[in-house]
């Protein structure tokens, strides 16, 4: 089992993800036992692959943060990436969370997801922080933002590292946060040959990784996430004159 601590103080919440279904004995178990050893106020949530927020978490919302959740996530996207723009368009990078949000809430995912889509490279690219996210939009989307982080740079990490460390996590995540990254891809896919060649010799075979772990995504992401990515690295392979399909 993986932990991440999502806030620090009163009010800490331990996420424990398991690669695995976790039985309704052991569950009770950990509330029994374990969290009444730990620091006052100090809860434990305790997710698995089979896991949609929207159903099993539903206990864990908060009503005053819970109205218009899509909406407030969008708006505080918008503010948090304003002065950014995307590589090689210079479109408002505003338009690739719009897109991936888009897509996640096309496919039929829960509110939760769709918010988490709109805010999936906020701690990641903005000074924004999980226990801010948390504070604000609540657990399930902070657990989903949490897991779709990318291992920041650091001493002794290198890029593979990180990617191998990232695709770790992604392949025990929910499914839901599975079908977020997918749409990612597409997204991030999409143009990288026609604007860096060189780069997406390097990052198509990351991308290819990253997706033969995402098994549990639904097929209404994941498929289009394949397609993208095959038809990139054929664009890639194709003489530098042949059409693209």
């Amino acid at each position: 089992m993986a932990i991440a601590k999502l806030e620090l103080g009163p009010g800490d919440v331990l996420v424990v993800q398991s690669k695995n279904r976790v039985p309704q004995d052991v569950l009770d178990r950990i509330k029994t036992y374990v969290e009444p050893q730990l620091p006052h106020g100090v809860k434990i949530l305790v997710i698995d692959p089979s896991v949609t927020l929207s159903s099993d978490y539903n206990r864990h919302r908060e009503p005053d943060v819970m109205s218009d959740l899509i909406n407030r996530a969008r708006e505080f996207a918008r503010a948090k990436h304003a002065e950014q723009l995307r590589n090689y368009t210079g479109l408002p990078y505003f338009t690739h969370l719009e897109e991936v949000a888009g897509l996640v809430e096309r496919a039929g995912l829960s509110e939760f997801a769709v918010a988490a889509a709109w805010l999936h490279d906020s701690v990641e690219d903005t000074d924004t922080t999980v226990a801010e996210v948390t504070s604000l939009f609540g657990m399930a989307v902070a657990i989903l933002v949490n897991v779709l982080t990318d291992t920041p740079p650091a001493e002794g990490l290198n890029r593979d590292r990180r990617k191998a460390m990232d695709r770790a996590r992604l392949a025990i995540a929910p499914w839901e946060a599975q079908g977020i990254k997918c749409a990612d891809l597409v997204s991030n896919t999409s143009t990288i040959v026609k604007h860096d060649p060189g780069f997406a010799k390097r990052y198509l075979p990351e991308k290819r990784a990253i997706l033969e772990v995402l098994t549990r995504a639904p097929p209404a992401l994941r498929d289009p996430a394949w397609a993208s990515l095959i038809d990139a690295e054929r664009q890639l392979e194709a003489p530098p004159d042949a059409p693209s399909r």
